[in-house]
């Protein structure tokens, strides 16, 4: 980063320059032609645009081709994927129907053996009943009732067990069903999907054709079109030639002994801006440099009318004679059809020579000559004048940028700091689960994993607060780092010197350094934490399932603790987007410091 630093100097008077006034030379002695002497008509845009319209329709046919490759892509995409799903679906529904039938096995030999047991109890009651008959004694009488007893209650249970064979017969047809529709609707999935493969075929065939048929109206506009680009070029390579052949012979006036990017350069040092000082700033130096050669070369231009050197005897001979050059350059182009189809083009062709000797260098040069003027002797302070705002313009940019940025990582760590406080209670509420888990389990079975479930809970507890006041003295740090950078704004805004506009730049970027440092350590502690987190929620679920498998009666508790760690997990995947999200904003603020 680029700290400047305001020396204490005084401010020097921008630098006299001194100009030496050339007399004009005159023009004399040289016949100059008229234009008429050259095909300078616009005819040949008729044809130029013919090309370009051709071309045009050939683009818009190949886009529309290609818009269809890319819908008969996109279907044929469609189509694959719902395949791959009905496939996945199948698969699944194999695998389903494969449990089922295990579960109907399983149902069917449960219920065999409890009829089994219901018959034998159902004999034994029998037995008993007719040696109750046989001898009606209180004892035969007590023993056939509760062989009754017995082989009603094998009876519930046989039938209970019919019930649930039952069932899973019926959800086994049910499996089947299902493998049986899915079978049919993946069959006609494919023949679909081998459909729209024929249609993108036929599509990129027709892309091909259009593409060919673009090719060749391509050519035809852009052997003309890079005739007509290169006019420009020629020309402007022609007119500086003639500029330089005509002030080497003395026949035009030399202003180039003006450079304002030198003039510039001195002002910017005597006004502390010095380029080889490591302290200075290079976007307010380069500021300073392009708004003070701007507005000394416009300066120039407009009051030194058109004599300000090959620039201006440029724009003279372009806004006189670029036109109808062109137009001399296009009619020579489409009278010889080999041009036009090949796309070869000779620039040195007679036409164009002759109508740049003859008609152009001697009047731009005696038109140049004739506008030559003085130079304005205050330009240089108005230029000063022009480049300390467009400075005081770029620090505000600067620091527009770094509040910009600093607001969003603001804005970013506020949501992580509400983030971390609803993960606090989150963990609270395992704490307390666990902690009713433990109690419930008292002396019983789960006890040991209750305990170790509980102990794991307040340990992250414990640890979650500790982070959470450390991150919360690090956001009130980022906060008031952040307003500070808020107050250099204000300066900014009311800045008239360079000196303002450096002070508040130098505040707002030592406080953005200081909410970028506080947002990293930030994103680090959390992601440090992270994975501790992540454990800590897993062995506490785990310890609480084996209590409860230990102990059954535990199962309510047992799901309060589930409850509350899936919501401090679903608190913690907002959590880490958060924190993406501020690493993010942290990391566009990084290069602006």
């Amino acid at each position: 980063m680029n700290k400047f630093k305001l020396k204490n100097r005084p401010m020097l008077l921008i630098l006299a320059v001194l100009f030496t006034m050339i007399a004009t030379v005159a023009i004399s002695g040289s016949v100059m032609a008229a234009d008429t002497t050259y095909d300078t008509s616009n005819k040949w845009n008729s044809t130029y645009e013919d090309l370009e319209n051709n071309l045009t329709i050939a683009e818009k046919d190949s886009t529309k081709a290609n818009e269809t490759v890319q819908k008969e892509n996109k279907t044929l995409a469609d189509k694959d994927k719902n395949v791959q799903t009905l496939e996945k679906k199948q698969a699944n529904a194999l695998s389903d129907q494969k449990k089922v039938l295990n579960t109907r096995t399983a149902k069917y030999n449960a219920y065999k053996k409890a009829f089994t047991k219901y018959k034998s109890a159902y004999n034994k009651y029998v037995t008993a009943l007719k040696k109750y008959k046989a001898k009606p004694t209180k004892t035969n009488k007590n023993k056939a009732l509760k062989a009754k007893k017995t082989a009603k209650t094998y009876k519930n249970k046989a039938r209970s067990a019919k019930n649930e064979y039952n069932n899973a017969r019926y959800n086994y047809e049910s499996s089947k069903r299902s493998v049986t529709q899915l079978n049919t609707e993946l069959s006609s999935a494919i023949d679909l999907l081998n459909y729209y493969q024929n249609r993108l075929t036929k599509a990129e065939y027709a892309l091909g054709d259009a593409l060919w048929k673009e090719s060749l109206a391509n050519r035809s506009y852009n052997n003309a079109k890079s005739v007509v680009d290169g006019i420009l070029g020629n020309f402007t390579e022609s007119i500086y030639d003639i500029y330089n052949t005509e002030l080497f012979n003395g026949n035009i006036n030399d202003v180039n002994a003006i450079d304002p990017q030198t003039i510039a350069e001195n002002v910017a040092i005597a006004l502390g801006l010095d380029p080889n000082d490591p302290n200075t700033n290079t976007d307010l130096y380069n500021a300073f440099i392009d708004s003070f050669v701007s507005n000394f070369t416009k300066i120039l231009a407009e009051e030194n009318s058109t004599n300000m050197g090959n620039d201006t005897f440029f724009k003279i001979a372009s806004d006189t004679y670029l036109t109808n050059y062109t137009n001399v350059v296009m009619n020579s182009y489409f009278a010889d059809s080999d041009y036009a189809n090949s796309g070869y083009f000779e620039w040195d062709n007679t036409a164009i020579t002759d109508y740049i000797t003859d008609v152009i260098t001697g009047n731009v040069t005696e038109a140049y000559n004739k506008g030559y003027g003085a130079f304005v002797n205050d330009a240089t302070n108005r230029s000063n004048a022009s480049a300390t705002n467009a400075t005081i313009a770029k620090g505000q940019e600067l620091i527009d940028a770094l509040l910009d940025a600093v607001n969003n990582v603001k804005g970013n760590a506020s949501i992580v700091m509400t983030g971390l406080g609803t993960l606090l209670t989150n963990f609270e509420a395992i704490y307390n689960a666990t902690d009713a888990l433990a109690t419930a389990a008292g002396t019983g079975s789960g006890q040991s994993n209750a305990i170790s479930a509980n102990d794991t809970a307040n340990q992250l507890l414990d640890e979650a607060t500790t982070t959470a006041v450390d991150v919360n003295a690090g956001y009130d740090s980022l906060n008031a780092a952040a307003d500070n950078v808020t107050g250099a704004k204000s300066l900014a805004d009311s800045a008239t010197t360079i000196a303002d506009i450096l002070a508040s730049y130098n505040q707002a970027l030592s406080n953005a350094t200081i909410v970028h440092d506080e947002a990293e350590r930030a994103v680090d502690a959390a992601n440090r934490y992270h994975t501790p987190v992540e454990t800590a929620l897993t062995d506490i679920s785990t310890d609480a399932g084996s209590a409860g498998t230990s102990d059954s009666t535990l199962s309510g508790n047992v799901t309060a603790v589930t409850n509350a760690v899936i919501t401090a997990s679903e608190t913690g995947v907002d959590i880490e987007t958060a924190i993406g999200n501020l690493d993010d904003a942290n990391n566009i603020l990084d290069p602006l410091l």
